[in-house]
């Protein structure tokens, strides 16, 4: 009897040493910055490169966009120039979001930020998976150069690149 209690004894510590090393996983993690990694049960770790599939997917986009010079009738507003930006925002997510905030970045052709400003849409009721407009409209300050009004007329619509960043939705 104190033989099998001795082994059977025996077998739980060896069990409680050797049970925890064999179940032992990888964990992934991310760093304080958002960096992927992984913590190896050996002690080591290393960065998880990613894909574009394995990136998080932001919850607004921006599938397609349009500005207007305004007034398209110079004759009704002889004295105010502006230009319309319209975005056509797609909801990413499985909610119906109801307002948006972005910091919307404009790049030229070759990459240099134009300019960069917050957009708020404060009644943006946009369905799940759906995709609605978004207009935003700045007024030329003819003493001003290089606001938002002139970067956007300088260039031409197939040529700049609208970037999304700091997105916070509103369900």
């Amino acid at each position: 009897m104190r033989k099998a209690k001795n082994i059977l004894i025996i077998s739980i510590i060896i069990a409680c040493t050797i049970l925890p090393t064999t179940f032992a996983e990888d964990i992934n993690t991310t760093t304080k910055d958002g960096r992927a990694v992984i913590l190896h049960d050996n002690g080591t770790w290393e960065f998880i490169k990613e894909t574009p599939e394995q990136r998080e997917i932001e919850p607004i986009s921006i599938e397609d966009f349009d500005k207007i010079h305004l007034p398209e009738n110079p004759d009704i507003s002889r004295y105010v120039n502006s230009v319309r930006l319209t975005l056509m925002i797609k909801n990413n997510t499985d909610k119906l979001i109801k307002a948006w905030r972005a910091t919307l970045a404009v790049e030229n052709p070759f990459g240099d930020i134009l300019f960069r400003i917050q957009l708020t849409d404060g009644t943006a009721n946009i369905k799940p998976r759906q995709i609605e407009k978004a207009n935003f409209d700045w007024e030329d300050n003819m003493f001003i150069t290089d606001e938002p009004y002139d970067q956007l007329l300088s260039f031409d619509k197939g040529n700049l690149k609208l970037k999304l960043s700091e997105i916070k939705i509103v369900h």
